[in-house]
C-alpha cells in the first residue's frame, strides 16, 4: 500500500501522479458501465477449504465485477498481479505494526493460487490530486494460509491496538522521505464502506512551506470464502473518497 508519494506529492508544485501500475498483464479497461466483460469461465466445484478449480478465473471475475461498477467519469484497469506483491517497508504502510507472531507477508505469493488487481482513477475534485482506488482479489492455496494472512489485516485495521499503531507509525514512515520542514500528522478512525469486514481510515495531514492538505486513505478488507480475500485501498484529497463508489466496488467483488 503505497501512500507516501501521494501524501508528500500533495503539497508539491504538481498534483499527485494518477497513473497506477496493476501488474504485467492488463486485460480490461473501462470508463464506466457498459465495458466489455473479459471474465473467464466458472470456478468449478471443490471442497470448501480448497481453492476453486479455476482460482485465476475466480480472482479475475471479482476485480472485473468491481471494475464494472465504476461511474462513467472513472477509468480503471485490471491485471494479473500474482508475483508482483511489494512487501518492503516502502510498500506496506503498516510494516511497523507487524509482530513476529504475524503471518510472514514475504510468503504471500508463494501461498497464493491467484491474485488480480483493479487500479482506478476518478475525476479530479481537489487541486492536490485525483481520487484513486485499488482492489486486490486473492485466492490462497489453502484455507490455513488465507486465515493467517487475513488475521494480520483484522488485527491492524480492525482493532483499537492496531489502529493506534497506525496512528503512531504512519507519520514517521512518511517523514523518512519528506522534506526536512514537512510536518506530518495522522489520525485513524472508522470507515463507512459497505461490504468490508474490517477497515480503517487514515487521515494524514501534511504541511510543507505553509501549505497544508489532508490525505484520506481507507484500508478495507473482506474474507468472502475460506480461501479468498479482498483488500482495497481508497485514496483521496481534502475529503474521503465517495463512499458510494467504494461500497459498490467492494460489494460487487464480494458477490461475484
Amino acid at each position: 500500500v503505497v501512500i507516501g508519494a501521494l501524501a508528500l506529492g500533495a503539497c508539491g508544485d504538481d498534483s499527485a501522479d494518477s497513473d497506477a501500475s496493476g501488474g504485467t498483464q492488463a486485460v480490461a479497461t473501462s470508463a464506466g458501465p457498459g465495458a466489455a466483460d473479459t471474465t473467464a469461465g466458472g470456478s468449478g466445484t471443490t471442497a470448501p477449504d480448497s481453492p476453486p478449480a479455476d482460482a485465476d478465473a475466480t480472482a479475475q471475475a471479482r476485480v472485473q465485477a468491481a471494475l464494472d461498477t465504476l461511474p462513467a467519469d472513472w477509468t480503471g484497469t485490471i491485471a494479473d498481479d500474482l508475483g508482483n506483491e511489494g512487501n518492503s517497508a516502502d510498500d506496506i504502510v503498516f510494516i511497523d505494526c507487524l509482530t513476529p507472531d504475524d503471518y510472514n507477508l514475504d510468503h504471500i505469493d508463494w501461498d497464493s493460487a491467484a491474485s488480480w488487481e483493479l487500479d482506478a482513477t476518478g475525476p479530479q475534485v481537489s487541486a492536490f490530486g485525483e481520487p484513486q482506488a485499488s482492489l486486490e482479489a486473492r485466492i490462497f492455496s489453502n484455507a490455513d494460509a488465507a486465515t493467517a494472512a487475513y488475521a494480520v489485516l483484522e488485527r491492524i485495521v480492525g482493532t483499537d491496538d492496531g489502529r493506534e499503531c497506525l496512528e503512531e507509525a504512519v507519520p514517521g514512515q512518511l517523514a523518512a522521505d519528506a522534506p526536512g520542514e514537512a510536518q506530518i500528522d495522522a489520525r485513524v478512525e472508522g470507515t463507512t464502506i459497505e461490504g468490508a469486514d474490517v477497515g480503517a481510515r487514515i487521515v494524514i495531514s501534511v504541511t510543507v512551506q505553509g501549505m497544508t492538505t489532508e490525505v484520506y486513505v481507507d484500508l478495507v478488507a473482506a474474507h468472502p470464502d475460506a480461501t479468498g480475500t479482498i483488500f482495497a485501498t481508497f485514496v483521496s484529497f481534502e475529503a474521503p473518497l465517495d463512499q458510494a463508489v467504494a461500497s459498490a466496488m467492494m460489494l460487487a467483488a464480494i458477490n461475484a
